[in-house]
């Protein structure tokens, strides 16, 4: 493992167990999350991708659990324990993972509003997780408050450090999570589609905000979001998440400019255009995520996928294949490469 890792999810199972169906939201992903870079994982809903953010913080909640793989926690660089932390083998209650969340790994949730509490002021909620983690005065925790507020551009730190969530803008609650985030000086920072609800222009400054924090401080950020726009922007690396899997994945520009699995083809279609002609309509994927619970034999993608070869797609699995230096790609249309794993059986 390279000095560069700090985070390595390896062959992770989220399962969701129902009377009706087991549902396999994450079913065998493998991340790398490097010091200083940005991986974005995206997909369209339904595919996992918040699920697996989840599974990394174990706060999946029942009937859902992690029943499977690693989730590989490394040490800061400047210390002598070079042994990683196992978090997916950690109680998800337990004092162990607590002593993670926010200290090592820290989350952007997808809503601020409905993570933020309304009955508390935003400073009492940004210096918690700094007097849980390090004991500090309530005193001391609001005037550090204040400074991440300052760090996170929220104009008039010193008022809205005493408001609360309701009195402020989306994107003031924006920035008043990613101060959260950032209280304790997080190696991992995971940040669950954080613009979504945003205006374009509020977007962007979020996303520069980002860029800036993730470059000043050194720590790795996995973005997950279904817009290829925010991807272009944020990325360093790319994972394309189908059906709680990972369809394919690898450096950003060779992504976008050498899309290998036709469902990345098919996100990258999808993009508005500028200069498109009026009459021009917009593409599409055809058909829809499956349902949850959905058991489909052969590849994931097969039944949406414009290049798929009948009585081979739909009953053969792929396995991961190699198409160049840090790519891998899941489609039986593309094996013949480096090979990484045997085909399995249909799921």
């Amino acid at each position: 493992m390279t000095e560069d890792v700090v985070l390595d999810i390896q062959n992770l199972r989220t399962h969701f167990v129902t009377d009706d169906a087991v549902v396999r939201a994450v079913d065998g992903v493998d991340l790398t999350v490097r010091r200083g870079r940005t991986l974005c994982v995206v997909g369209e809903s339904g595919c996992g991708k918040s699920a697996m953010a989840r599974s990394i913080l174990r706060l999946v909640e029942p009937p859902g659990r992690v029943v499977g793989g690693r989730i590989l926690l490394y040490p800061p660089a400047d210390t002598t324990d070079t042994e990683p932390t196992d978090l997916a083998s950690l109680h998800p209650t337990g004092k162990e993972i607590r002593s993670v969340r926010g200290r090592d790994v820290a989350m952007i949730f997808q809503e601020p509003m409905s993570s933020l509490s309304l009955v508390h002021t935003v400073g009492d909620q940004v210096g918690e997780s700094l007097r849980v983690h390090t004991g500090i005065s309530r005193r001391r925790a609001r005037e550090y408050a204040v400074e991440l507020l300052e760090r996170v551009r929220v104009p008039g730190a010193e008022r809205v450090v005493d408001s609360y969530p309701f009195q402020l803008s989306g994107g003031m609650r924006q920035r008043v999570m990613i101060a959260m985030a950032l209280s304790c000086g997080p190696r991992v920072l995971i940040a669950d589609e954080p613009t979504t609800a945003l205006d374009v222009t509020t977007q962007a400054q979020i996303l520069d905000l980002l860029a800036d924090l993730r470059r000043d401080s050194g720590m790795g950020l996995l973005f997950i979001t279904h817009d290829m726009g925010v991807v272009a922007e944020i990325a360093d690396e790319v994972a394309v998440m189908y059906l709680g899997i990972v369809v394919e994945q690898g450096p950003v520009d060779e992504i976008f400019h050498d899309p290998q699995h036709p469902y990345t083809k098919a996100l990258l279609e999808a993009v508005p255009r500028f200069g498109a002609s009026e009459h021009d309509r917009l593409t599409t994927i055809r058909g829809t995520v499956p349902a949850p619970g959905t058991e489909l034999p052969g590849c994931v993608f097969h039944p949406r996928c414009p290049e798929a070869v009948e009585g081979l797609c739909d009953t053969t699995t792929p396995k991961v294949t190699v198409p160049g230096p840090g790519r891998e790609v899941r489609c039986l249309l593309r094996e013949g490469t480096t090979d990484r794993e045997e085909s399995t059986d249909a799921r």
